[in-house]
């Protein structure tokens, strides 16, 4: 729990936060990084914060009946129309051998994030989306010691 010193005494957190800082497409991948924030319940500033880092490598078959006789011979290039992201609040509920943790005490709050993003492809003209999705340990979070 952070220490608020507006409140002068240890707070909860409020529902966590996300927000895409750098976002980057190149040839066939996608790379973002989301900053994660969980604000204060008390005064809503910044308690504690994760920088997450998500990629993804995706394969795309242009259609040829799609493509102009002009393009062809040319290379599929791809376009990153737009992204979006949620925050992801979840609790890991099976160990590591996949056995189910029924005691709550040692099941783990994992938070992250999911990030949609559409892509268009400039040679077919297709477009899909593509998802990608982390989650680490809410203990994995830095905590502001005052805020």
């Amino acid at each position: 729990m952070p220490y608020c010193s507006s409140e002068q005494r240890l707070q909860g957190f409020d529902d966590l936060e996300a927000e895409i800082t750098t976002e980057d497409l190149s040839d066939t991948s996608l790379s973002f990084e989301v900053h994660l924030n969980r604000p204060c319940a008390s005064c809503g500033t910044e308690a504690g914060y994760y920088d997450l880092e998500l990629s993804l490598d995706f394969e795309h078959e242009c259609n040829e009946d799609n493509v102009d006789e002009d393009a062809k011979e040319d290379e599929a290039t791809f376009e990153l129309e737009s992204s979006e992201v949620e925050p992801v609040d979840d609790v890991q509920t099976t160990d590591r051998h996949g056995k189910r943790i029924t005691n709550p005490r040692y099941q783990r709050r994992l938070l992250g994030a999911q990030v949609t993003a559409t892509i268009h492809c400039e040679r077919c003209g297709e477009t899909w989306d593509e998802t990608l999705q982390d989650t680490v340990a809410a203990s994995s979070f830095e905590v502001e010691s005052s805020h």
